[in-house]
């Protein structure tokens, strides 16, 4: 038997960083920090790069196609060429540091363009694939063909996407591929070519989405998902169940590498789609 307690109280110090100090927006949507550690800050109003001392901020020029798509953020990736992929509400973005300049991706009439301009999320697999989360689905950029596959949302098939609102693209420590929609959560549990198929986790109350806003591994076979609307979910990957959590109520011991979440009642499951 172990107990556990808190020994004292532990004090943290923050440092503000503002329109003061060269940040384009007091609006940041993501956040990023590549090989050489910076921080890339995306905004509502410009993308920053902050190198510890000072702001470098980029913008959309439209007389300038090597400039951002779009100046309003949504998502920042370092790939492992050391390339910033920045997802805007106009556009997919992909930065060349030595070069200092961007080239521009958007959806047009073409199959093996991007499917969506509104890039919520972008994930590079180990493959060097980069995935990336729209509004209408996901795009796979193939490096060395330079061209996206598309994986769409398809109403009524439940081996697809849940819906077409993609947040999030998470890889736990199996290597499983887990996509969090505005409506619910779902597993690849198959790929052949350019057909994917997923295993679909919904709310059991139907009146209620479960929207999904970020996934994170607590503990191996455990995803916590943080959701718009039901706050925070512990989701036994084995189980495929899920139990509400009040991270407000329950510590989570992370000063010492102990992990001690407490599992309350169940306040409702996310069930396979059968």
């Amino acid at each position: 038997m172990s107990t556990c307690s808190w020994a004292q109280t532990v004090n943290f110090h923050f440092k503000h960083l503002s329109a003061v100090d060269g940040l384009s927006n007091s609006s940041v949507i993501a956040m990023e920090q590549d090989k050489l550690g910076q921080m890339w800050i995306g905004t509502r109003n410009g993308l920053n790069k902050y190198n510890g001392t000072r702001f470098d901020v980029f913008k959309n020029e439209p007389s300038d196609s090597t400039t951002l798509s779009n100046s309003d953020i949504l998502s920042i990736k370092e790939d492992s060429d050391g390339y910033i992929w920045v997802g805007t509400y106009n556009g997919l973005n992909r930065y060349d540091p030595v070069k200092n300049k961007f080239k521009r991706y958007y959806q047009t009439k073409s199959p093996n363009s991007l499917c969506n301009n509104v890039v919520i999320c972008i994930k590079e697999m180990d493959n060097g694939e980069v995935w990336l989360g729209t509004a209408n689905g996901i795009s796979v950029y193939d490096k060395a063909k330079e061209a996206f596959r598309n994986i769409p949302y398809v109403e009524g098939n439940i081996s697809s996407l849940p819906y077409k609102n993609v947040q999030r693209i998470f890889v736990d420590s199996n290597k499983d591929v887990w996509i969090g929609t505005s409506r619910g959560l779902a597993k690849l549990i198959g790929r052949n070519g350019d057909r994917f198929e997923f295993e679909q986790f919904k709310w059991e109350n139907d009146s209620q989405d479960l929207f999904i806003q970020d996934i994170i591994e607590t503990m191996p076979n455990t995803l916590g998902l943080a959701t718009k609307y039901n706050g925070y979910i512990l989701f036994d990957t084995d189980q495929k169940n899920s139990k509400h959590q009040s991270i407000l109520e329950y510590p989570i011991l992370l000063m010492s590498g102990y992990y001690n979440v407490p599992m309350m009642a169940p306040f409702g499951w996310a069930q396979p789609m059968a």
